[in-house]
């Protein structure tokens, strides 16, 4: 049989270079502005060859995890490759994290190796690793040399390990219960993905991108690289870590950028910076990753007048779920479209039994590119795969936690999140996370952490306290908390503003009920950044 030959699987995901290397070797690939450096399909596939050659020749095998953290940048896209060819499995890791958070995350993973920038060299001390990789100046004299080990191996193509089925990458949710859970995915999975995303997203051969959104998550690379690179086109990276609007206009003025992705808290810094010319160039814009309200969608059209404005709706476990196509842009500005070619959404009540199109419940969907479980993580695995009751095909579902609804003409609407996550600047925030590094100060008696709306950011991270004892002052304790904060979290996860009560509302059984406090007046919430004589250091 077919399947019985390895030589004629279905490969993985190096397929996708190896395609554009044989088909476009002089195309420039990766403009990379943050390292100066432009790089062909031809020169990428060679330098990820090479890194794969040298991953093996520490022990990396197909199956082993290779830990990352780079800014959105080539070394990035090459450890991914590396690892497709390798059958090595992906583990990006987000580099706004703590060092503390950045090895419970590669401990967990079970990483062989981890690679990283010079700068992020850090966030991987103490780590159970084998061997730690760095692009840039070696400050650990057991570090090995990014470039040195590229040099010194061929760049011969390797035989690919991987096959469709075989796990490709751990991609890091954001966290529900207060840590990040690692969804596996499937090199089927990403490529089906990607496939799912070309049509609606109306890209042709060779069109440029700019990449802004994070590598290291999944709607970064589904969204923001992978559709443009399959196709042949340039990737653009930004010349700085953090975003940067200007940046966006100049290269939008000196260079034609046929499609973009970004996030909801990009669009008032780029309207803010914007000269009132109209911009014609770009044919379609998708935005995701959490709520686009009417405002910054108008503000959007305004800017781009003839571009495809779209949104698009999923999640770490499978980013392709829907998409909400230019025609319903501003129509429905409540809604994320209808499911994308291989996803199929239903609505379920709270035992789980499928509603009927226009009654509101919780939002499960099923893709052709879903993870496969969260590594080493069953208990949450159960919770979140899961069947239908009454279904007769049995299928397991990624219950997504989103309470909503489909209309008759199957286009999806969500109407609020049940789970407590805050999205500020395109990154999760598991309140339960920052409420239990809040509750290791002394003078917290209890505390709740919310997200509250906001212009730029879309939620701002919110801190409620109750205090054990009111003689201490708000302001010294608002220092206190940013600083325990700031030690063991990422800067995104710490509070911007805090406000102070006598009691938190709960329910009989003792659960904070949070839509109260949401409901509540935070015109008198302290701002971070008010407080006296802090270290503006500890607020990024």
């Amino acid at each position: 049989m077919l399947n019985d030959n390895p030589e004629r699987r279905l490969g993985g995901l190096d397929f996708i270079l190896s395609r554009c290397a044989e088909t476009y070797p002089n195309r420039i690939a990766l403009d990379d502005r943050l390292n100066k450096i432009e790089l062909t399909y031809a020169q990428l596939r060679e330098r990820s060859i090479r890194l794969a050659r040298a991953l093996m020749s520490l022990g990396v095998k197909k199956g082993d995890r290779v830990g990352y953290a780079f800014y959105n940048e080539h070394p990035s896209i090459e450890t991914l490759f590396a690892c497709a060819t390798l059958g090595a499995v992906a583990v990006p890791l987000n580099n706004r994290l703590s060092p503390v958070e950045t090895v419970r995350h590669l401990d967990a993973q079970q990483c062989h190796v981890f690679i990283s920038r010079e700068e992020l060299t850090s966030l991987g001390d103490g780590a159970k690793v084998e061997h730690h990789i760095v692009r840039g100046k070696l400050n650990n004299s057991e570090a090995l040399d990014y470039e040195a080990l590229l040099t010194e191996q061929s760049g011969t193509p390797l035989s690919p390990a991987a096959r469709w089925e075989d796990p490709y990458m751990i991609a890091m949710t954001g966290g529900t219960t207060g840590g990040s859970k690692g969804a596996v995915w499937t090199h089927g999975g990403a490529i089906m993905d990607i496939l799912a995303l070309l049509a609606p997203l109306g890209l042709r051969r060779g069109d440029n991108t700019i990449c802004f959104a994070p590598l290291y998550h999944a709607a970064g690379l589904g969204y923001g690289f992978f559709p443009t690179f399959w196709l042949g086109g340039k990737v653009i990276f930004p010349d700085t870590p953090s975003f940067s609007p200007q940046f966006l206009h100049n290269v939008i003025k000196s260079e034609t950028i046929h499609c973009m992705f970004i996030v909801p808290a990009m669009i008032n810094p780029i309207y803010k910076t914007w000269d009132g010319e109209p911009i014609t160039s770009m044919v379609s814009l998708s935005v995701a990753s959490a709520p686009t309200p009417k405002v910054l969608r108008l503000k959007l059209k305004e800017m781009f007048p003839e571009t495809q404005l779209m949104v698009a709706y999923g999640m770490t476990e499978s980013i392709s779920g829907s998409m909400q196509l230019a025609d319903d842009f501003l129509v429905h500005a409540d809604g994320v479209g209808e499911p994308l070619l291989g996803s199929r959404i239903r609505i379920v009540d709270d035992e789980g039994r499928i509603l009927p199109h226009g009654q509101v419940g919780q939002i499960v969907m099923r893709t052709l590119a879903m993870a496969l479980y969260y590594n080493n993580e069953p208990e949450s695995t159960k919770n979140t795969f899961m069947k239908c009751q009454d279904d007769p095909e049995g299928l397991e579902w990624i219950y997504t936690g989103d309470i909503g609804m489909m209309d008759e003409a199957g286009r999806v609407t969500i109407l609020d999140r049940s789970k407590d996550i805050i999205i500020t600047g395109g990154e999760n925030v598991a309140s339960v996370e920052v409420e239990n590094m809040i509750l290791h100060h002394p003078n917290v008696y209890e505390c709740a952490v919310i997200g509250l709306p906001d212009d730029q950011w879309g939620e701002l991270v919110c801190g409620i306290i109750v205090k054990a004892d009111q003689s201490i002052s708000d302001l010294q304790m608002i220092e206190e908390i940013i600083a325990l904060c700031k030690e063991k979290l990422g800067a995104y996860k710490v509070p911007k503003k805090f406000t102070f009560t006598d009691a938190l509302p709960r329910t009989p059984f003792g659960k904070v009920l949070k839509r109260e406090l949401r409901n509540m007046d935070v015109t008198k919430a302290i701002s971070a950044t008010d407080v006296n004589q802090l270290d503006s250091k500890l607020i990024v």
